[in-house]
């Protein structure tokens, strides 16, 4: 009669990490121009967890929207692999919100909300319940029947994310959100944003060419390269949450900043002395 071999137990030992939300592994992507292949990524690595919030940042043309739409998987990668949840099936599977709102400007702003569940199969009455409730969590109670031109900039882009909330799984993609609007509107829908994602109870990845954007949302901050886009480094974000929007004038925010923009060939980076200096910089901290 044969036993099974068994391993013994390790008493004490470390329990196994768990998986990632999102897993980027060695992805590059290349596409066809004229007969000519021409790359855009280049070996791009990266992971979230599932309470996560990265941004990544890079200069134009270095391939951030085309990895969000390789991650929601409206193309495969060249080589490399993605997998959300541990599944390499993407599609319908991660809320993605591109650069502009696309609302639809004959529909009222509850019914842009709904579109993604409606084309689901969601019943229209079960859908508009859905997005009644995110309604008031994103402040716009009062404007269900508004059309997209009786909302301000703010407003728009809050319409395009309750939509992009309601059908997305774990995962939300956000490809410059902000970008579009004026200095002070995209000031507050940066601290609304902070007020109400960890409501959400969603992963986060955000493409941004604003640093002190990156900073001041994510947790851990990509740079990409100039095209064909790989990372140069990855910056974790030490700042607790809830986050004050004073936190932009801290020391340890400026450091960051330097090394960030440094990364991006856009400053030098802070020698030691200077980074000592910054972190022991005079003055109140931030929020209090």
């Amino acid at each position: 009669m044969s036993v099974a071999f068994r391993p013994p137990l390790q008493v004490g030992a470390d329990p196994e990490p768990p998986l990632p939300l999102l897993l980027v592994d060695a992805v590059s992507h290349t596409y066809r121009l004229r007969g000519r292949a021409l790359p855009v990524l280049d070996h791009v690595s990266l992971s979230l967890a599932r309470d996560g919030f990265a941004a990544i940042v890079g200069p134009s043309g270095s391939g951030k929207s085309t990895l969000l739409g390789l991650i929601a998987g409206l193309e495969q990668p060249t080589t490399g692999r993605i997998l959300v949840g541990g599944s390499a099936d993407r599609l319908g599977r991660v809320g993605y919100m591109p650069q502009r709102d696309l609302l639809q400007p004959w529909r009222d702003a509850l019914a842009n909300a709904t579109v993604a569940l409606e084309l689901r199969g969601v019943r229209r009455d079960a859908a508009r319940r859905q997005a009644q409730a995110l309604f008031e969590q994103f402040g716009l109670r009062g404007f269900e029947r508004a059309r997209p031109d009786e909302l301000s900039g703010g407003m728009r882009q809050r319409v395009a994310l309750a939509r992009t909330v309601l059908a997305a799984g774990d995962l939300v993609l956000l490809d410059e959100p902000f970008g579009a609007l004026d200095a002070l509107t995209r000031a507050q829908m940066q601290d609304w944003l902070l007020h109400t994602w960890p409501q959400l109870g969603k992963a986060g990845l955000l493409v941004t060419h604003d640093v002190d954007e990156a900073l001041l949302l994510a947790d851990a901050v990509y740079v990409l390269s100039p095209r064909p886009g790989r990372i140069i480094t990855r910056v974790r974000v030490p700042f607790a949450r809830p986050r004050p929007r004073d936190l932009v004038i801290a020391p340890t925010f400026a450091e960051l900043k330097l090394r960030l923009l440094a990364a991006l060939g856009l400053a030098h980076a802070p020698s030691a002395a200077a980074a000592q200096a910054l972190n022991e910089g005079a003055g109140m901290e931030p929020g209090r």
